[in-house]
Formats: structure tokens, C-alpha cells, sequence
């Protein structure tokens, strides 16, 4: 786990705020609702209001190790996983 760039995670949720104000703009012009772009709307105003109070974004990673008793088997257990 590592502290991620704070100035691009709010870079990144401004422009998701942008881009989904702009879908609902466009789509109210045609008469539509976005239903869509307003709950990323909601969701990205309401992680930018975390992270201004201080709050901290964190990137994360899973990994999984595989053990085998050969490096044969290990080839074998490798060549049968789904990516």
C-alpha cells in the first residue's frame, strides 16, 4: 500500500466532475436524464470533500503467490491460470 499523488487524485476527480456535468448538460438539452453521470457527480464532489479534509487516497495492490515443490509444477500451475 502507498500514498497516492494527492494533486493528480484531484486533478482526475475534477475533470470526472467536469466530463459528467457535461453529460448531463447534453443530455437534459436532448430531453434525457443521465442517471449516470449524476451519481458521479455525487460520488466524485463527495471524494474531493474527503480528501480537503485531510483525508488520504492510497493505491493498493493484490498479489498472489504460487508454490509448487518443482519449478516444472510451478510451470504447470502458471500455464493453467486464468489472467
Amino acid at each position: 500500500m502507498t500514498k497516492a499523488n494527492q494533486g493528480i487524485t484531484k486533478t482526475n476527480l475534477q475533470r470526472l466532475t467536469k466530463q459528467s456535468i457535461t453529460s448531463t448538460t447534453l443530455s437534459s438539452d436532448k430531453g434525457n436524464i443521465d442517471v449516470k453521470a449524476g451519481l458521479n457527480i455525487e460520488s466524485a464532489v463527495e471524494a474531493q470533500k474527503t480528501i480537503y479534509k485531510g483525508n488520504v487516497v492510497v493505491q493498493t495492490a493484490v498479489v498472489f503467490l504460487v508454490h509448487r515443490k518443482s519449478t516444472r509444477e510451478l510451470d504447470e500451475a502458471g500455464s493453467n491460470a486464468i489472467l
